[in-house]
């Protein structure tokens, strides 16, 4: 387990659920591996919403945070409307990501329909940088760390990024989908 899952999990005062997440299928079908780091934070969290803002989208069975189906989901809609190369509002100067051609990877969603994504190196590279794309606000910021360590200081200062959300919800609190009530967790 990374530091960064170590410190978030003891700030949000939980253990890691230490879950045996399906990578292998998922990664198969995204035709990448995603980072470690991200890998260690679905294993202790799994589907839930951090402080009722942020919620991971790890290989999910019910399909309703899945990372695989958001991002078919969303490079569907991109080629639906047909934007010219760079040009999706979502993702903006950025594509979608598309097997073997780089792009944005989304990997966490906000109750304010801010996306989380990853901009996916088009070859070998361990630098995954992260992109804040605001819906209604500006273009997305870019951030060059762990996916751990930017949900942290998401949840843990005040001034990180503009949502401002460890302002408004001083303790970092995570809730299991099952204890948000979403059907199909049990």
């Amino acid at each position: 387990m990374t530091v960064w899952v170590s410190r978030l999990l003891t700030a949000v005062g939980r253990d890691s659920l230490e879950l045996d997440v399906d990578w292998g299928s998922a990664e198969r079908d995204l035709g990448l591996t995603v980072p470690a780091d991200y890998k260690d934070l679905c294993g202790a969290f799994g589907v839930g919403e951090f402080s009722d803002f942020l919620n991971l989208l790890p290989p999910d069975p019910t399909g309703t945070f899945d990372l695989v189906s958001f991002w078919r989901d969303s490079l569907d809609m991109s080629r639906e409307w047909g934007f010219p190369k760079g040009q999706d509002p979502t993702f903006k100067p950025f594509d979608p990501y598309e097997v073997g051609a780089g792009g944005v990877l989304t990997w966490g969603t906000s109750r304010t329909r801010t996306l989380f994504s990853w901009l996916v190196p088009t070859s070998a590279s361990s630098d995954w940088p992260i992109l804040v794309h605001y819906e209604d606000g500006p273009d997305g910021r870019r951030f060059e760390m762990p996916t751990s360590e930017f949900v942290f200081r998401v949840l843990t200062e005040p001034d990180f990024t503009l949502d401002g959300i460890a302002g408004m919800i001083p303790q970092p609190y995570f809730r299991t989908a099952s204890e948000l009530f979403i059907p199909g967790f049990g």
